[in-house]
């Protein structure tokens, strides 16, 4: 029995090593950006004629990395559109996802290179009542990933979206103001640059930098945020509480 598939290289090699006709094409497509990583000649590429796929509601169980749960998400609905290898594809999928219907949108004009561990221009985005982030710019997804391009997030409420996703133990959880966010975003492993920053939580706006550094998986932030104004009790609800102890009974 193969080894599970853990991260996007590894599913991506699984495809290469097939005999069909994909992975014909993505070892075409390898043996191409050997030669020119940077500027691949596209009009080298093997076309290959694929088609349309379709999930109609189908379920998808996986184990959250965090809980090490399993979950289920269910009534799942999908197509993906990929005339030919060098065409650009679209997926669009919906689902209900920790009781809430979520859609996920993803464009990419060269998902060969793509699949291939080469760059493509990309267009995602993951949407639900809960919150939703969308990400236009170009991406890589071999084991040395690169996602360089915008980022534009949404939340209702701070602690809705953490909920919803699992992440009661983050920073912030108790946050309920609504949150906007724009930048510009750089990520590779271990290090995230996000530049150009349009911030809004509540009523307060702010603009900056912000760069992320892993040290053994903990995260080292810096940069700045600057606030036109600031409510002192939504700081309050950001951090851990401080029991007072009063100085008289």
């Amino acid at each position: 029995m193969e080894k599970p598939v853990k991260t996007a290289a590894d599913f991506f090699d699984r495809f290469s090593r097939s005999q069909g006709a994909l992975g014909l094409a993505i070892r075409s497509a390898r043996e191409i950006l050997k030669h020119n990583p940077d500027h691949p000649d596209i009009e080298c590429l093997l076309k290959q004629l694929f088609g349309r796929i379709v999930v109609e509601n189908g379920v998808l169980v996986y184990h959250d990395r965090i809980s090490r749960v399993a979950e289920k998400i269910m009534g799942l609905n999908a197509t993906l559109d990929w005339p030919e290898s060098t065409q650009e594809v679209k997926f669009r999928a919906d689902a209900r996802w920790r009781g809430e219907l979520t859609k996920l949108s993803i464009d990419a004009d060269q998902a060969l290179l793509l699949l291939a561990g080469g760059k493509s221009q990309i267009k995602a985005s993951l949407n639900s009542v809960r919150g939703g982030v969308t990400f236009i710019g170009q991406a890589r997804l071999s084991e040395y990933y690169r996602f360089d391009g915008k980022v534009s997030m949404r939340s209702p409420g701070w602690d809705q979206t953490l909920s919803w996703i699992g992440g009661n133990q983050f920073w912030g959880h108790r946050l309920k103001a609504p949150i906007v966010w724009e930048s510009g975003f750089l990520a590779q492993p271990m290090h995230i640059q996000m530049n150009n920053v349009i911030f809004t939580m509540g009523t307060a706006n702010a603009r900056g930098a912000l760069e992320v550094d892993f040290q053994d998986y903990v995260p080292i932030v810096m940069g700045s945020l600057a606030f036109d104004n600031l409510d002192f009790n939504v700081l309050e609800s950001m951090f851990p509480s401080v029991k007072k102890q009063d100085s008289y009974p």
